[in-house]
């Protein structure tokens, strides 16, 4: 009987259908932590074959403005050429160190294959899931972008956290993702108005969208992104005294509109 199971209403035991038997096998899925592996395992041989590219000007900034909060000295005239990524100055800059950026984001990056993985799976089947993992894996843009622990594969993990999210009803999920991703570049914002499209089910709840297990209602999901945008403000304002910039980066934007066209030679 250890494939039956125990039917109240009828008093007998019945087999499990076959969309409960997916589940069982989904929950027992070990493909994440081998996708996980694998693409750590990438991101270790990029690192040995090309050990010279791991500086970047934007990672170098984070470890400037994270030493500009300790010392007012270290940012020097000039400065604040790149606009500061709040979440990223504040995980990677206190690191002060390229290589151990460099873990980090092949961490970050591992998790990406997994997420691909896991949305793979659940709109498609497992082996499809799987093989587009392994097309990620077969990237190299993806190796030197964790080499370099660009912003752009933060964000894309953290959209990929976010449509798993959404793919599973976990709007918490979903949110943090969301959340975390426009902490990187405020761009992905918009995406959060996808929890006020979500379908309505047939099951008598109203029109703005069903109840999640925790009685929120979607737009106060879609509420919870916005807070990167207090969060980037107070970033800039922290790291370049003011919230839309140091006036010495808008003053060079003000005097490059004023500088003669470069001459075009037929």
């Amino acid at each position: 009987l250890r494939s039956q199971r125990w039917d109240e209403r009828s008093g007998t035991h019945r087999s499990p259908c076959v969309g409960e038997l997916r589940n069982l096998k989904m929950h027992r899925d070990v493909w994440p932590l081998v996708l996980f592996c694998l693409h750590l395992g990438h991101a270790l041989l990029f690192f040995l074959l090309y050990p010279n590219n791991l500086q970047d000007t934007d990672l170098l900034s984070y470890f400037v403005y994270f030493d500009n909060l300790l010392d007012r000295r270290t940012l020097g005239p000039g400065g604040g050429w790149f606009v500061p990524k709040p979440l990223l100055c504040f995980l990677l800059g206190p690191l002060g160190n390229v290589q151990a950026a460099f873990f980090v984001t092949a961490v970050a990056s591992a998790a990406l294959g997994s997420f691909v993985y896991l949305v793979g799976r659940h709109f498609f089947s497992r082996g499809l899931g799987i093989l587009l993992s392994l097309f990620l894996l077969a990237d190299p843009f993806k190796g030197f972008l964790t080499l370099q622990s660009s912003a752009d594969l933060y964000v894309t993990l953290f959209l990929f956290m976010a449509l798993y999210g959404f793919a599973v009803h976990r709007p918490a999920v979903a949110a943090v993702g969301l959340l975390l991703s426009a902490s990187v570049k405020p761009v992905s914002l918009p995406c959060a108005a996808a929890f006020l499209l979500r379908p309505k089910k047939h099951d008598g709840l109203d029109a703005a969208g069903p109840a999640d297990e925790d009685g929120a209602r979607p737009w106060r999901w879609a509420l919870v992104p916005g807070l990167a945008i207090p969060l980037v403000l107070f970033s800039n304002w922290l790291f370049l005294g003011g919230i839309l910039g140091s006036r010495e980066l808008l003053a060079e934007f003000a005097a490059v509109r004023e500088m003669a066209p470069l001459p075009v030679h037929d």
